[in-house]
């Protein structure tokens, strides 16, 4: 059970839940691609394209270093819940150790959307939702964020 789930009270539902976008996935693997590649036919041009024991050193490295990143990215992914109810709106992160940022409705001020060009293109976004009494709440690189505002300011605004 999420840890959204334990926490909601009585009469509370759950409007929009929402988890990250694939580009979440995307970007931190071509950052380790990419200079691996390099390196690797770097080596193999100035080794005459020969596999040599310290070719195949870097290539496991690398290889868990791939596998190391897949874990925390998989870990990061499930251990974070962008939640919108119809009392107030949740970010949650963390595994072992949780910390949460929260805002009731009633103080909800303004809805910020945060798209760079790419995420215009490839439809992600930032949601920042400022208000009165506490530090905003922020939903990270989550998948058409136009559209999740307007849900939310629908249920926000119908009550």
């Amino acid at each position: 059970m999420s840890y959204i789930k334990k926490t909601l009270t009585t009469g509370e539902t759950i409007i929009v839940s929402k988890r990250y976008h694939w580009v979440f996935w995307f970007w931190p693997l071509v950052r380790l691609i990419v200079p691996f590649l390099v390196i690797i036919c770097g080596i193999m041009a100035w080794n005459g394209g020969v596999f040599s024991p310290f070719v195949m050193t870097i290539i496991i490295l690398f290889a868990a270093s791939f596998i190391v990143l897949l874990f925390v990215l998989f870990i990061k992914h499930i251990s974070t819940e962008n939640v919108a109810t119809n009392k107030r709106v949740i970010f949650k992160r963390g595994f072992i150790r949780s910390d949460t940022d929260e805002l009731r409705n009633e103080n909800i001020e303004n809805i910020q959307i945060k798209q760079s060009i790419l995420g215009r293109i490839l439809g992600y976004g930032n949601l920042e939702f400022g208000g009165t009494g506490g530090s905003p709440v922020v939903f990270k690189t989550i998948p058409n964020p136009i559209a999740v505002k307007k849900e939310i300011e629908s249920m926000i605004y119908e009550t």
